[in-house]
């Protein structure tokens, strides 16, 4: 809503130039503020000028500790109603590119929805003395559960997101009301030609050191552009773990 006041400068009874002043709200997440614009504009020519100052950084972006010393898992969210559904990557990805999409279907629309970073990958943060285990991950994803205040959540997971979903699930049963696996990792032994095996064929520091953009030109252009915001550590030591079920 803008409450607008012009001061009006007229020449012979015809207006050649005002000064604005605004108070404007912006929206819910802004408040009201003075805009004194002392600006003299040409009236012949249209202008809308919108100030906006918002009360907090961030908006849907949230964030919560995962590991005690103030490393961030982050997630960003859309409002809507119960019981939320929690949207988890899979490894070398980013929940909201694989996920967004598919939440804003007409028959999925109007729930809660939350789309995890996992630690080392996409947003979130990527500490370097961390694990980045399956239990690691689901404890970074019990985190972001329990800072939002969610019980009972609808887990739509993929590929190594669904093994973690799977762990979380067994560890604390009482944030978790339905697995929704896609392509989840349930091989106990993966096959050669999984994504994870190309990661773990070499060492983690020789996979720092150059394996990585070798895999990243392996897996194709779609994979590589998620992949290349995960921390090759982080990105190692997930797969690794990974395999190790």
């Amino acid at each position: 809503a803008v409450e607008r006041g012009v001061v009006e400068e007229a020449e012979d009874g015809e207006l050649k130039h005002a000064h604005i002043v605004a108070r404007i709200r912006c929206t819910s997440e802004s408040e009201y503020i003075e805009a004194s614009i002392p600006r003299t504009i040409d009236t012949s020519v249209p202008m809308y000028i919108v100030v906006c100052r918002p009360r907090h950084q961030g908006g849907a972006m949230k964030q919560a500790d995962f590991d005690g010393k103030g490393s961030c898992i982050r997630w960003t969210e859309s409002p809507g109603e119960g019981p939320a559904r929690v949207y988890v990557h899979g490894l070398g990805s980013v929940s909201s590119v694989y996920h967004a999409h598919i939440a804003a279907r007409p028959e999925l629309a109007g729930r809660r929805s939350l789309f995890v970073d996992l630690p080392g990958h996409g947003i979130s943060d990527r500490p370097a003395d961390f694990g980045y285990s399956l239990e690691d991950h689901a404890g970074a994803l019990a985190a972001v559960l329990d800072s939002a205040g969610v019980r009972g959540a609808e887990l739509i997971a993929h590929s190594m997101g669904g093994s973690v979903a799977i762990v979380l699930a067994g560890r604390r049963p009482g944030l978790v009301s339905r697995l929704v696996l896609t392509e989840a990792n349930l091989d106990a032994s993966p096959p050669p030609a999984a994504g994870s095996a190309w990661i773990t064929a070499q060492g983690e520091d020789d996979f720092v050191d150059g394996e990585y953009a070798r895999v990243l030109e392996a897996v194709g252009p779609l994979w590589a552009a998620t992949m290349r915001l995960a921390d090759p550590r982080a990105l190692h030591r997930s797969a690794v773990g990974l395999r190790r079920g």
